[in-house]
């Protein structure tokens, strides 16, 4: 029952996001009664948090450290790229993390951050040790930071922004080979980023 409910609840937030979303819409789209919410999370913001929390489990990100763990950086580098815009533009369950993201970025930032920053901080901990690798460990702290920064958002805001997507790709569905090429491009753009903070360093 608990899991029909989050994944009932996960579909409407995904289209509707949280504050549009009503206890009744997710009744209704998981055939419960109102009762069946209330005993097993409490409350619509305790069920949203579970949801979200369920969401980005399902998203490749939480298994890719150990895949990867022993690839040389620039190879970790790529792999990490592919497997967020990947689950940026995954159409089934691994995706849908981001569609509520989406959703509710703009409006609920510190609810979000609230519910996911230990869940998603190992994961950023492993990306910035990835640029400090490739940068040989010459870039400060704030410049790893950055570039773990400028990474994560600068993919994710193609779940929030479609007119982007529909200018970078000439269509809100991309192609295999334009997603293939836009890993590649990005990989390019922040190998470059990091050889030029390491060249100032000189």
């Amino acid at each position: 029952m608990k899991n029909k409910i989050i994944e009932a609840a996960g579909d409407i937030f995904a289209e509707k996001g949280y504050q549009n979303s009503t206890v009744r819409d997710i009744c209704r789209k998981a055939g419960i009664y109102q009762l069946s919410i209330n005993y097993h999370f409490g409350s619509k913001e305790n069920l949203f948090k579970e949801v979200l929390l369920n969401a980005y489990r399902d998203t490749e990100e939480t298994s890719l450290v150990e895949k990867i763990k022993d690839f040389p950086p620039e190879k970790q580098l790529e792999e990490v790229i592919r497997t967020r815009v990947k689950s940026v533009f995954s159409r089934d369950k691994k995706g849908k993390f981001f569609k509520i993201i989406a959703k509710e970025i703009s409006i609920n930032y510190a609810f979000i951050v609230e519910i996911m920053s230990s869940t998603i901080l190992e994961y950023l901990v492993f990306i910035k040790s990835i640029f400090a690798r490739l940068s040989e460990d010459k870039l400060s702290d704030f410049e790893l930071n950055y570039c773990v920064y400028l990474l994560m958002s600068h993919i994710s805001a193609l779940s929030v922004h479609e007119k982007g997507v529909l200018i970078l790709f000439n269509t809100n569905n991309p192609a295999e080979e334009q997603l293939e090429m836009f890993i590649q491009h990005v990989k390019k753009f922040i190998l470059a980023g990091v050889e030029k903070l390491k060249e100032e360093k000189i």
